[in-house]
């Protein structure tokens, strides 16, 4: 299953193009730079014990060396450092975490390292996205960072995907410039890892968070699910376009829904703001971390199939085929039995039972 979401998306049969959801989408591109400007402009910062303040101290690597350097030993040093954390990576199955993006939610933090071009970091580090939403529960249109506060109203399985050595090297960008204001006023006081994860990192988050928002609306006008409440708002005006945009993803899923379209096709024609929703980090698909890989995109499977009917899992026997063998794969390994929470398998075993009917 995890192919379906690794491949790049391709046009396989044109994209549906609504101008009512051009106009909404520039909106909510306005709102969402709007508020990350506003965090990117404060003296923002979060709690000492966060575990991407804990990341980049453990990780360390020294600014002294010049770019190149520093990347390498990132490289050779940020894979140990999310072990060391119990974070979940190709090497590390990992533990749960819990609230520290989402208030009450179960969180698996995948560590990986894209292999970026760091010349191309520093030119945007303010705005690169090294930490990423793969999973979660928002739908609401409110655009509040993932702070792990009491903010709203859903709760529901987290994965977040961190970038390792873009994180690092937007971190040594940041206190580059630090030492620059250090340099042109002696009496400045230097700012450090929490002020950069508060004014950088979570509110860049909101990219991610906003895309997911829009595939978890139309999940849950699919599935006849309740849209999520934010409990806070930002000290300036949200446009509140939330009524039109449900009668515009409503529109989407009566032209896909029971189509004889492949599962690629459900995908690429999902709307977005800044990047697809359902794309999947670029890490090695190993036993340790293949469970959570599956997990991540198992509410979007439980989409397609639903949108697909009986017409459209014809023309998918084969991406359904594919995900029984996952299925009985994990079974037989008795991962998520051991991985998972009781409520938690017992969800997922009531979904796995119907699926192996299809």
């Amino acid at each position: 299953m995890y192919s379906l979401f690794s491949n790049p998306l391709r046009s396989y049969s044109g994209l549906m193009s609504d101008a009512a959801f051009l106009n909404i989408k520039n909106r909510m591109i306005e709102d969402v730079t709007r508020v990350i400007e506003y965090y990117h402009s404060g003296t923002f910062f979060t709690r000492n014990d966060h575990i991407l303040v804990k990341l980049i101290k453990t990780i360390a690597t020294p600014l002294s060396y010049d770019l190149a350097r520093y990347h390498e030993v990132t490289l050779a040093r940020s894979l140990y450092a999310a072990n060391a954390l119990q974070l979940t990576s190709s090497i590390h199955a990992g533990r749960w975490f819990h609230g520290q993006f989402y208030y009450d939610c179960p969180e698996r933090i995948l560590a990986y390292n894209g292999l970026v071009d760091p010349e191309q970091i520093r030119a945007q580090w303010k705005h690169y996205e090294a930490v990423k939403v793969l999973e979660g529960p928002v739908s609401n249109l409110n655009y509040l960072q993932p702070v792990g506060l009491p903010q709203q109203s859903e709760t529901g399985l987290v994965v977040i995907g961190i970038e390792l050595d873009a994180l690092m090297i937007q971190y040594r960008c940041f206190m580059d410039e630090q030492y620059q204001f250090k340099a042109q006023d002696s009496g400045y006081s230097l700012l450090d890892v929490p002020h950069f994860i508060g004014r950088y990192v979570l509110p860049n988050m909101l990219k991610s968070q906003t895309d997911l928002a829009l595939f978890n609306r139309m999940y849950n006008l699919l599935m006849g699910k309740p849209m999520g409440q934010a409990y806070r708002r930002h000290p300036f005006h949200i446009s509140d376009y939330r009524s039109n945009l449900d009668k515009v993803l409503d529109l989407y899923l009566k032209r896909l829904g029971g189509s004889k379209k492949t599962l690629y096709t459900y995908q690429e024609q999902l709307p977005y703001c800044f990047q697809p929703p359902l794309g999947m980090p670029d890490i090695l698909d190993t036993r340790q971390v293949a469970w959570a890989l599956f997990l991540t995109r198992l509410k979007a499977m439980e989409f397609f199939i639903t949108l697909a009917g009986k017409t459209g899992l014809v023309t998918n026997r084969g991406f359904i085929n594919d995900l029984k063998i996952d299925i009985r794969r994990f079974s037989s390994e008795k991962v998520f039995e051991v991985q998972l929470t009781q409520d938690m398998y017992l969800d997922l075993k009531f979904l796995f039972d119907d699926w192996v009917t299809l």
